[in-house]
Formats: structure tokens, sequence, C-alpha cells
């Protein structure tokens, strides 16, 4: 779950290093032979809704393999690019690192991360295609699934029912949401009908990449040609600036506002991870029980628009390995475990909401994985979800894309607002190849 943390704890340069695993109750056998540290930078730790989880996952490693340690490194999850980044320059890039799409191609131009082909071998066909590629930079593989959460389509059940909407019939086309958010607002003025982030921050612009895949066929920064410019392109853009003039989603807001509202019955629909299940319990409590949860909301695939098919946006969480480790064997051990090891699905990624990056354990842990919700995501979400075309200037692009969107839902000019986008990302892509 990905919501900012108040403070960071950053090894060797920022401050304390957290000891979840080394100070774990759970105790380790003997260590028969030599001993080895390994630190493990993630934002898990620094988030109260996943920080014993982690724990859990790295004591349980430990009890497994005696003779090595990991030293978690809190840092949340807006910081982490920038954090690693200074570390890399500072020659400390942690051994282990967990990441979020679009974070490995960035590190990776900065030399942070390893080359895993060889040591994932054997895993790879247990991988679906497009999430494995969600990992790859310049041909390497630099990542690895740790949890898959791609974006699905999020939706509040009793507000719908409020409004005289079908509530186990959620919008299965654009044309369909647009009716239905205006049949909300009209029967309940309090409530947004819609929400994305739109608020600074290069996550903005993974919130709103399934409606870019949504609204056209070839996507911006596909194909070798940057898009922002094409009709599809603007018809989102305008789609987006109609729902902030007629007062259907919140302007300015960041993730963590929106689901605020999604959890306290305030917005009625919404593009969010699997995990949205643990973050809507986390913020009202009345939606803990199972029962309660699944009687208030419900999800579905991402909205069919003019391009023909529902394809979300792959956007997970993944684990990587520094460059230049000095404890390389023992940093894959830990991240083999963490991938692959049913204990660390079982106490770290299944109770966060996030679902097994193995096929394979998708269908071992079938019986824990058989809410609505998580059938929805194996079933229907991430057989269709597709990469965002990341690359190494991609975090750099991205704050004139958010400008873009700014501009726009603040009432801007649609054509003159995506010309300029077009024209500043030329300098970063003069050849029109992202």
């Amino acid at each position: 779950m990905r919501r900012a943390a108040s403070s960071i704890v950053f090894a060797g340069v920022l401050g304390v290093v957290l000891m979840a695993g080394g100070g774990s109750a759970i105790a380790a056998g003997a260590c028969t032979g030599s001993h080895q540290e390994i630190s493990f930078a993630n934002w898990a730790a620094a988030e109260t809704a996943t920080a014993k989880e982690v724990a859990n996952a790295i004591a349980a490693f430990e009890k497994a393999s005696p003779c090595i340690t990991v030293n978690s490194i809190a840092i949340p999850f807006a910081e982490t690019v920038s954090q690693l980044t200074v570390m890399t320059v500072g020659n400390n890039t942690p051994d282990v690192m967990e990441l979020s799409s679009g974070m490995p191609q960035a590190l990776a131009a900065e030399g942070a991360l390893a080359d895993l082909h060889e040591d994932a071998a054997s895993m790879t066909n247990d991988i679906q295609p497009p999430i494995l590629q969600d990992g790859e930079s310049q041909g390497r593989l630099v990542a690895l699934p740790l949890s898959l959460t791609p974006h699905g389509f999020w939706f509040n059940k009793s507000l719908m029912k409020a409004a005289g909407l079908d509530p186990n019939r959620p919008s299965q086309t654009v044309d369909e949401l647009t009716h239905d958010m205006a049949t909300i607002k009209a029967k309940l003025p309090k409530v947004y009908p819609f929400a994305m982030m739109t608020a600074k921050g290069a996550y903005a612009v993974v919130n709103m990449w399934p409606w870019m895949q949504t609204f056209c066929k070839t996507p911006p920064m596909s194909n070798d040609h940057l898009g922002w410019t094409q009709p599809c392109t603007e018809q989102a853009f305008t789609w987006f600036q109609m729902m902030a003039k007629k007062g259907w989603m919140p302007v300015g807001n960041n993730m963590k506002a929106n689901r605020e509202l999604f959890a306290t019955d305030q917005v009625a629909f919404t593009i969010d991870g699997p995990y949205m299940r643990g973050i809507v319990a986390t913020i009202n409590p009345k939606y803990a029980p199972n029962a309660a949860f699944a009687d208030a909301f419900g999800a579905a695939k991402v909205p069919v628009g003019p391009s023909g098919g529902s394809r979300t946006a792959i956007d997970i969480h993944q684990i990587a390995m520094g460059a230049h480790s000095a404890h390389a064997a023992a940093a894959w051990t830990f991240m083999k475990f963490m991938v692959s090891s049913p204990q660390d699905m079982q106490d770290f990624i299944i109770p966060e909401g996030g679902l097994p990056p193995l096929i394979s354990l998708q269908k071992q842990f079938s019986a824990q994985l058989d809410q609505p919700y998580q059938q929805v995501w194996i079933k229907d979400i991430i057989p269709e979800a597709r990469p965002i075309p990341y690359n190494a200037n991609w975090y750099h692009a991205s704050d004139f894309m958010v400008n873009a969107l700014q501009k726009v839902v603040d009432g801007g000019n649609v054509k003159s607002a995506l010309n300029d986008l077009e024209t500043e990302l030329k300098h970063l892509y003069p050849h029109d190849q992202p």
C-alpha cells in the first residue's frame, strides 16, 4: 500500500537502520557457516499498514537462513527513487530494494541494479510475460515482481444503489461510466462520482495511464512516438476536464486523499490496486470484516473505451538487487525467498493486499484468494495488464505530463496543453523515441 510515511529512516545517509529481521521474536537456528548482513530498502517498513507484515517475512527468512541477517531500511514510497539515487551516487546502494513499476528503469540508468537473468532463469517461465517485461531495462532483467498490484476499477455498491443504479453491474464502457457518474451526481450531490490523482507526483501518471490505454489503441510514448497530440489523447484529456468542470471528481488530490474519500463513502468510482481492500479497512474500521467490505464495495475490469479493450496498466511491487552488492549470493537468497516462498506469501504479500507474483503460487493459494475482488484480479485484470512504456527519462518526463494534466483539469485549453507537452518532451526524446 502506498501512503507516505511521516518519517524517513535511511542507513548511512539519513538516519537509523531498522533491524526488522534481526530483532524478530522468531528464534533463528544456529549458523554453521560465515555470517553475512544484507540491507533491504523498502517502503513496506515505513507504512503502518504493512510494517508488521514485512517484519514477519524477514523474520521467517532469517529463521530459514540463520547465516543471513537482513537490515531493513524504511523509505517512504514517494522518496524511493530520489533516496536510492543518492545512495547510489554515494556508493551505498542497498543489497536488495523494494521498487514499483518505472523505478527499475530509472535506477538501472544510474547503474544501480544488477542483471537477474541468470539467477532468475528457473522462475521466469512462472511469470506472465508482460509482468516480467515490466522489470526489464535495455535488454536486462533488473527487477522481479514481488506483489502483483495492477490497477482495477473499484466501485461503491452502496452509493450506486442509493443513486438508483444496479450495484451488481458496474459500468462496462466509458459511455456507461459517464452516464452513471451523471446519475450519481444528480441523486447524490455531495458525493464525487469519480476520483483520480491530479496532484504533483509521478504517480499521477500511473493513475491516469489505464485511461490512456482505454482511449488509445496506441497510447502515448509507445512505438517510438510521443503521441500526446493524437485525437485519442485529446479525447481522454477532454473527458478529464469535463469531470473536473462538472464537479464529478476532486481536483488537486493525491492518492492518499482520494483513498480516504473512497473509504468514507464520498467517492463512487476510482482506479486503484487490490491493496485498496486493506487501505479501506485501515481508514474505516466498519469495513474491516470481509462481509461488510464485500457488501459495500466491488471491483471490475477498467471500462472499455474507444480503444476497444480493457487493458489496465501494470503497476506492481518489484524487488531488485544492487549492482555492486558485496553479498550478492545472500541477496539473491533473500530475493528468491521473497518472490517464491509460500511463507512470504502467507506472512506479507497476501496480508498486504497483493497477489503472488508466480502463477504456481496463485494456484497454490487459491483458497486464500477466494474473495470476489481477488478473483477479478486473477481472472480478468492481471491477464489484460500491459506495461507502461517506462524508460530512463520517465520520471523527468512525468513532471511535464502532470503539468499538462493539471492545466486541463484547471480549465485550460486541451489542445494547447497537449501541444506544449509534446514540445517539452521532444527535448527529452529528440527523435520521438521514448
